[in-house]
């Protein structure tokens, strides 16, 4: 996994070190209602639909057809549990293909596997990590080592019990954040479900994604789940040529400009 799986386009800086990134958020009350449907529909997770097109997203821009996501232990808890708990910095690495021929469905229920069989085995010894890291290449800085092996971050938190509806009409907001965290990996995803919204921030680094292409991984997110309904035997490939339009309560028509 650490020779073939890691990201190398995502770099990662190092300690004490700043960059200019950027930080893009959607919020969207239909668009939790709409993963969960997906979910039912291909018999998997809500966060894994959601981390699916996400991955494809990302790898159509780096031009990569392999992509690590780094998931967050708190996915792991139980129901009754998850809105107790915040975050918890241990981080799963997923290694994942992400094949443009599969179709939609394939490509959904490949991520959801990939994630299942990673908690599985997601027990290790992050000091044996650090060591074979250290081993393959340069150390990294003290501190900042885990940033160099988990690149791209994606966490999945329910904060409270509530249900999205699918079909609310409320209209979606696509929103930049004026002043990003300059620090850490240069690419990030964090999704927030509270009070029946879903809020997906994303953070990247402008040399590697500049704000054009988060804009089109953020509407892929949607794009992809209602497709995934709709015409789930589609090439993945056929995404981004699909000509489908989005309601505004899951992608606004006109996406705002970052900020200067």
């Amino acid at each position: 996994m650490l020779a073939e799986g890691l990201t190398d386009e995502l770099p990662t800086l190092p300690a004490r070190v700043k960059r200019e990134r950027l930080e893009l958020t959607l919020h969207s009350r239909r668009l939790g209602g709409l993963a969960a449907e997906t979910a039912r529909r291909h018999g998997v997770t809500a966060p894994a639909v959601v981390m699916a097109f996400v991955a494809a997203g990302l790898a159509r821009h780096l031009g990569t057809d392999r992509v690590t996501m780094s998931l967050m232990s708190s996915n792991r808890f139980a129901p009754e549990d998850q809105h107790l708990i915040g975050t918890m910095n241990q981080l799963i690495p997923v290694v994942t293909e992400v094949d443009r021929r599969a179709t939609l469905a394939e490509h959904i229920r490949r991520l959801h596997w990939a994630g299942a069989r990673a908690y599985r085995h997601g027990s290790y010894d992050v000091d044996r990590i650090a060591e074979v890291a250290g081993a393959a290449g340069p150390a990294p800085e003290h501190g900042c080592w885990i940033n160099h092996l988990f690149r791209a971050w994606f966490n999945y938190i329910q904060v409270d019990r509530r249900p999205c509806d699918p079909a609310d009409q409320t209209p979606a907001e696509l929103a930049w954040t004026p002043l990003a965290q300059p620090y850490g990996q240069a690419f990030r995803v964090r999704i927030e479900v509270r009070g029946g919204r879903t809020s997906v921030l994303m953070l990247a680094d402008p040399e590697v994604l500049p704000a054009p292409a988060m804009v089109d991984i953020m509407r892929t997110i949607p794009l992809g789940m209602q497709l995934a309904l709709t015409d789930p035997g589609r090439a993945l490939k056929d995404l981004w040529s699909a000509g489908e339009e989005l309601p505004p309560a899951l992608f606004p028509s006109r996406p705002p400009e970052p900020p200067g």
